[in-house]
């Protein structure tokens, strides 16, 4: 099973880089102040975040942080979990910080 967490840096680190491959996402544009949609499709569209995405196809597991873990991470956390599962790969998704 693979197991992918979304999280915010604001909220401390604390991933065990032996249990995840950790990828900082800041340097994407915050998105908050957009609507759901917007927020989706702009980062989404996101050179970098396309290349966090693959990565997802190198490494078993993956974290990926942003300020505050509630919108960039949770976003591309979503969408690597999709394409997983159109995969027929079997996925653990955690939003560790997505409800503070």
């Amino acid at each position: 099973m693979r197991r992918l967490m979304s999280f915010g840096w604001a909220y401390g680190g604390g991933i065990d880089p032996e249990d995840f491959y950790v990828v900082d996402v800041r340097q994407i544009p915050n998105v908050n102040f957009l609507t759901p949609r917007l927020r989706k499709s702009h980062v989404l569209s996101n050179p970098f975040a396309q290349s966090v995405i693959s990565l997802a196809d190198l490494v078993p597991n993956v974290a990926v942080g942003c300020s505050f873990g509630k919108h960039r991470s949770v976003i591309i956390v979503e969408e690597i979990a999709r394409q997983l599962r159109a995969k027929g790969e079997e996925v653990e998704v955690i939003h560790r910080d997505r409800d503070k």
